[in-house]
């Protein structure tokens, strides 16, 4: 059984941001009490997410599906600072994977 629970995860990333759940409500465009219901809620419909994600500039797919996104331990002397606006789908997130291979093999 799946223990994940994504709404758990969004309140830790609005609190990561030190957001109040007035301005994340803001940004997400709804009531404070439906944040409320995201926050308690162990599911979410995708479009709702898309625009969490927007608004955090977190990608919970790595949360949800981390055997996609592997995790990569970079040397000290490389620094990689992808948002989620650097990866608008799948192909690109592939051929940046790509590269950074190239560069560290």
């Amino acid at each position: 059984m799946n223990t994940f629970h994504i709404g758990n995860l969004i309140k830790q990333k609005v609190d990561e941001k030190q957001l109040s759940v007035t301005q994340f409500a803001k940004m997400i465009h709804c009531e404070r009490t439906n944040v409320y219901h995201i926050f308690a809620n162990d599911t979410i419909d995708l479009k709702r997410l898309k625009i969490i994600q927007n608004a955090l500039d977190y990608n919970f797919l790595i949360d949800i599906f981390p055997e996609f996104f592997p995790k990569i331990n970079f040397p000290s002397e490389i620094s990689v600072n992808l948002k989620i606006s650097d990866i608008p789908n799948l192909e690109q997130y592939n051929k940046i994977f790509t590269k950074l291979q190239e560069i560290l093999l």
